[in-house]
This record gives structure tokens, sequence and C-alpha cells, in this order.
């Protein structure tokens, strides 16, 4: 039997009575000397549990832990007013089952931030939805600005802000000039790779690059009506993305490219009024493109390559008539390229460059002459693979390699988004470099290798993960620098040393 001491049941839906067996274990006659629950007056549901005489205390929170404008308010109370204004952002359910990142951000918000105090005031809900976000997509293993370990010790948030740097702070502008760690004690508005509006506070620009952000896009965003900027560059977000995204009225880029997501494009994305950029390129994206396009009507940079896009491209995309850059290559995309658009290139119209896989070789393929409509049909350049292997087609050289592949692993889990194997497939026919297609047998080994990296979490190792941007000399030489063995004299590297891997 354990020897109990201490026992703290409060903050749940527990109700009934304090088994007396329990309540006789109390001191002095049993070992208990700390012993808790919901029952207080107001508590409901509530446990009755008399204190002294069974339990020691039955207070949540006590006044002076409460800003001194708000009245005190048991935990019951609080918790029905949060899940009344909340179930308006999320479902009910997903809110009160435990795990999902709905569920985290309610019990962060409840329990472990302490820049809010219940009662709340509205203001709350765009933090809840930022820390869903936070969730959704794996902060705890975020590059930069991640959470503290603790968020009540100020020697760990102070670690995590020194943490919560951009990979190149060029790109990121911070209301206030810097960048709090996620989740900390400071206005969301101050958290890393997030800007507001200064006059209201209100998240405009969420802007993630290369961060390996992972999980899935949660539909919540769709609350965060100033939302301007959403950039997710370069990490491990599977999933679909939200049609419910088609309600930002005042986003002007969305950018997910190189990343794990499936589906279909969400028709609904295109009718978003201020849309300037859209880049979902380098993904795992299937259906056709939405006849809706043409409803884009400030679009300027559509780039849609290496999918698994199908069908024709839509005449209603010579509605554009803004378009200045649109790259459809590394599809399954056929037919003709649409008179309406061709006549959209310069110098009459404003496309300046336009390319579908429309390669003598390419199968399918896009009829689209250069320099009449398309500006470029290349995918690989002769010059860019080993001498001895002839060009190839994205779509055949695909077929080559699941057929091959698919006598090391399951077909369907190669083909299911978000599995080492899928992403191990991913990486090397639109990331790595090293072999081009027609492949040797060779290629099943890197596969395999590769299939391991993902299957163990590569992105988090301490040394040797991958770098940030694969196709960059100076990301590869500070990853091969950071593959470095815990004690070298465990490991033995061909040729001496270690380069970090993919």
């Amino acid at each position: 039997m354990l020897l109990i001491e201490r026992a703290n049941l409060q903050n749940n839906y527990l109700s009934g009575e304090m088994p007396q067996d329990v309540c006789d274990l109390r001191e002095p006659t049993g070992s208990i000397s700390f012993l808790t629950a919901d029952c207080g007056i107001n508590d409901e549901p509530r446990v009755d549990c008399a204190v002294p005489g069974c339990c020691t205390e039955c207070t949540y929170k006590s006044p002076s832990s409460q800003p001194s404008q708000f009245p005190t308010i048991s935990f019951s109370s609080c918790l029905s007013q949060v899940l009344g204004v909340l179930s308006t952002v999320s479902n009910r359910t997903t809110l009160l089952t435990s795990g999902t990142p709905q569920s985290r951000a309610l019990g962060w918000l409840l329990h472990r931030d302490t820049f809010y105090s219940c009662p709340f005031d509205l203001a709350f809900v765009q933090r809840y939805i930022m820390a869903v976000f936070y969730y959704s997509t794996d902060g705890p293993s975020w590059d930069v600005c991640s959470a503290p370990r603790n968020l009540t010790d100020p020697s760990s948030i102070a670690d995590a802000n020194n943490n919560c740097v951009a990979s190149n702070p060029g790109d990121y502008q911070f209301t206030g000039g810097e960048g709090d760690a996620w989740l900390t004690p400071s206005h969301e508005c101050f958290w890393g790779m997030v800007r507001c509006r200064d006059d209201d506070q209100v998240v405009a620009f969420i802007e993630f690059d290369t961060n390996r952000l992972g999980g899935t896009l949660p539909s919540e965003l769709q609350h965060l009506n100033d939302l301007r900027v959403l950039r997710l560059r370069e990490g491990s977000t599977s999933g679909r993305i939200p049609s419910e995204y088609g309600t930002l009225s005042s986003l002007f880029l969305l950018v997910l490219s190189q990343n794990n997501i499936t589906g279909t494009i969400p028709a609904e994305i295109y009718g978003l009024p201020k849309l300037v950029t859209l880049q979902l390129n380098s993904n795992h994206l299937t259906g056709t493109i939405s006849t809706d396009i043409g409803m884009a009507a400030s679009l300027r940079i559509l780039f849609l390559q290496e999918n698994f896009l199908t069908g024709t491209i839509p005449e209603e995309m010579g509605n554009n008539v803004k378009l200045e850059r649109a790259n459809l290559q590394n599809n399954y995309l056929s037919g003709e390229m649409p008179q309406d658009v061709c006549d959209l290139r310069e110098p009459t119209g404003s496309i300046s460059f336009l390319t579908a896989d429309c390669g003598i070789n390419d199968e399918p393929r896009v009829d689209c002459a250069v320099p009449g409509c398309c500006t470029e049909c290349t995918y690989k350049s002769p010059s860019s693979q080993p001498s001895q292997f002839p060009t190839i087609s994205f779509s055949s050289c695909l077929s080559q390699v699941l057929g091959v592949l698919s006598t090391v692993s399951n077909r369907t889990t190669l083909l299911t988004s978000g599995t080492p194997q899928s992403r191990a497939l991913g990486w090397l026919l639109h990331r790595d470099t090293f072999y081009s297609c027609p492949f040797d047998l060779a290629f099943v080994q890197r596969y395999i290798m590769a299939v391991f990296y993902y299957s163990t979490d590569g992105p988090s190792w301490d040394v040797c993960s991958a770098p940030r941007n694969l196709t960059d000399p100076s990301s590869i030489a500070d990853a091969n620098n950071n593959c470095v063995a815990s004690n070298p004299r465990s490991y033995l590297f061909t040729d001496g040393e270690g380069d970090a891997w993919l």
C-alpha cells in the first residue's frame, strides 16, 4: 500500500464525498499532511470534504493572487465562463478532450498563464488562439521561441527569451522591437515572429521561416480577423489547409511552402479579396486547381509547383489580370495553357514569369509554347544531372521510384502524408540534390536512412540534424559544423568526419 503524505485533487470535475478511509489517513493518526479537492462552497461540481476534519483546505486561488479589480471567483465558475466563450472558437468536445492542442491551450490559460486572471475580458480569446497555434504546430520542438520549461521561473523565462531570435532578423519586425518566447507572461504581441497593429494590439503577422514547425494548421486562426500575413516555410507541418482560412478578409500573403501539407487547395482561399501572394509549393497537395482562382483579383504571385495537382489549368486564371509570376511545374497537370493566361504575358500584360510541365519529355504535359506563352519549360536542366543520366519527367521519376520503394515500404504508408516514409519520399524527389532521376538502386539505402531520420525525430537531434535550407551552402556548412560526436571515440566517420543528415 502507498504511504500517501500529500494529495491534491483540485480543479477537476470530481464530485461526491471524500472517502472516510482517506480522511482517516490524516495526521496525527495517519501520514497525510496535505489533502485538498474542489470542496469550496461555490465549487460545482463539488467534493464534500470538511476542513479541518478531513481536507486541509478548499481554496483554488486566494483573493491576493488576483488583480485587485477582479472579484474572487471559484475555479469552476471561471471554467464555465471561459468554456462559454471558447466554445464559439473551438469545438467544445475538442476543448475538453485531453491531449488536443485546444485542451492544452485551455489548460495553460487556466493553470499556468499569469498574464490574465479570471474573469477574463474578451482579449483572452486572441491569446488562446495563439496558444492553440503553438501546440498545433508542435511548439515545444521549435528551434527558437519555444515556451520556457518553467513558466513561473524568471531565470527559465529569461533563457527562453534570449533564445527567441529570428533566423534572419531582417525578415521580422516585432512590436516593441523584440520577441519574447511563446506562452511567457507578456502580451502575445511581443512573442517572437508575431506582429500586431500598434493601435489595438490585434495580431496581424505570423511569420516563421525554417523554425521546424510541425503538427497541423489549426482552424482557429480564422478568428484572427485582421491577420494579414501567414508565412510558415520549411517545416514539417502536415494535414490540410483549413477551408476556414477563406474568411481571413485582410490576408494578403499566405506562404506554406516546403511542408508536408496534403489534401486539396480550398476554393475559399481564392475568394480572399486582398490576397497578393499564394505560395503552396513543395507539399503533397492533390486535386485540381479550382475555377474559383479567377476570383483572386489581387493575386500577383502564384507558386504551386512540386505538388500532385491534376486536371487542366482553368481558363478562369486569365481573370487574374494582376498576376506577375506563376509556377505550376512538377505536378500532373495536362491540356493547354489557356490563351487568356498567355495574353497576360509582358509587355501587354503583367506576367514576367510563367511555367508548367511543358517540356518535350514531360508526361502528362501542358502545352505552353516558349516564348510565346510560358517563359520556360525545364524542370531540371541536363547540366544539373550526372552526365550519364538522361533527362526524365517528374511524373515518370515518381512512378519509377514508387515501383522500387513499394518493395521496401508499404505503398499506402509511402503516400500517406506525414509518415516518415512519405517525408523521406518527398525529400528524395524534391529536395535531395545528390541523386537525380532515373536512380540506380543505391538510392534505396539513401531512402532507408531518410526514413530512419524522420522516424527518430531527426529535426530535434542535438547534433547532425539536417540543415534548415538544403540548397544553401552556408546553411549546409553550419549544419555540418554542428555534426560533432558528443564522445568522438564512440563514432567512426568515413574520411574521419561527419556531415549533417540529408
